[in-house]
């Protein structure tokens, strides 16, 4: 596994539970410009997970936490 990063604007959200989703114990950034985003019923803007490197679901860390 290695670092990832994404930069997210200019999005139109519906009916959805996560807009993002990074593993914070690799490194990833998710940099997300909350000015330009149009979301409607989004239950989380990101979520941190602990990756792993087994194939097995991530384990939430964290939900809808800025800077975490």
């Amino acid at each position: 596994q290695y670092k990832r990063t994404v930069l997210i604007s200019q999005i139109i959200g519906k009916s959805g539970s996560l807009l993002a989703g990074i593993n914070s114990n690799y490194g990833d950034v998710a940099q997300i410009d909350t000015a330009s985003l149009s979301l409607s019923s989004v239950s989380s803007i990101c979520d941190t997970f602990q990756g792993n490197s087994n194939g097995d679901e991530p384990k939430k860390l964290t939900s809808n936490v800025a800077n975490a």
